[in-house]
């Protein structure tokens, strides 16, 4: 997939594809946990916790001995209720998805990629809220937002130490309230701040000025510090 490609994709497998395991587990973990985010009304409590785990997980404020525990704990609970509805009907499939993600932080590195493949799987099939096509649109630029306009972004972007230092932290302070309460709405807040503080990186601002924004964000990622891994923890530790 070229550069041009990428930044006009609405394939998200093969966004995917081209990423390979470089995504890391935390990206992939967010990027389940936003797609099925236009279900979550929907979805039974088991699904619910699930994504909250993944999420906590992906945070690091959770152990993997906890996700796993509540794997071992729900599965005759969750697997019940799978079989207890029709595989195909909706929203099960969006419940697939939404456990998926939540396998995720248990398995090895080389099935990174086919878990996720299979929560777009699910997804897909439950595009009665939506159609197929604008569900991968929505994917595909949530890939974006996680990554940026192309694949190694967040590495390309410098971040001056003097506008993070800025009024006092002032940009930091805003990034984390933003993550912290999914306040995504304030990203525009976010490119002032950049702009008074001396920025004029068009790829900062516009990305601060655009649509789509989702926990693991490459810019908050990035002014906070956090990579494409779990933070400050190997897998299998408790935290």
């Amino acid at each position: 997939m070229s550069l041009e490609n990428w930044q006009e994709s609405s394939n998200p497998i093969q966004m995917l594809q081209y990423l390979g395991i470089k995504a890391g587990r935390r990206k992939l973990m967010l990027f389940g946990v936003a797609c099925c985010q236009p279900y979550l009304s929907l979805l039974s409590e088991p699904a619910r916790n699930s994504l909250t785990l993944a999420e906590s997980y992906a945070d690091g404020k959770v152990s993997y001995e906890e996700v796993n525990n509540y794997r071992h704990k729900e599965s005759r609970r969750i697997i019940a209720f799978l079989r207890e509805n029709d595989d195909f009907a909706f929203p099960i499939q969006a419940e697939q998805a939404a456990f998926q993600t939540m396998i995720i932080v248990l398995i090895d590195e080389q099935s990174l990629l086919t878990y996720t493949n299979k929560i777009l799987h699910h997804i897909r099939l439950s595009s009665v809220k939506w159609d197929t096509s604008r569900e991968e649109i929505f994917q595909s630029n949530i890939l974006r937002c996680l990554f940026g306009n192309e694949p190694d972004f967040d590495s390309k972007v410098p971040l001056s130490r003097d506008w993070l230092s800025w009024n006092d932290g002032a940009i930091s302070k805003i990034a984390h309230g933003i993550y912290n309460d999914k306040s995504f709405g304030d990203m525009p807040i976010l490119a002032d701040a950049f702009e008074d503080a001396g920025c004029t990186d068009k790829r900062i601002l516009e990305h601060c000025r655009g649509t789509v924004h989702v926990k693991g964000d490459w810019l908050l990622d990035k002014v906070l510090g956090f990579g494409r891994d779990i933070p400050g923890q190997n897998r299998g530790q408790a935290r």
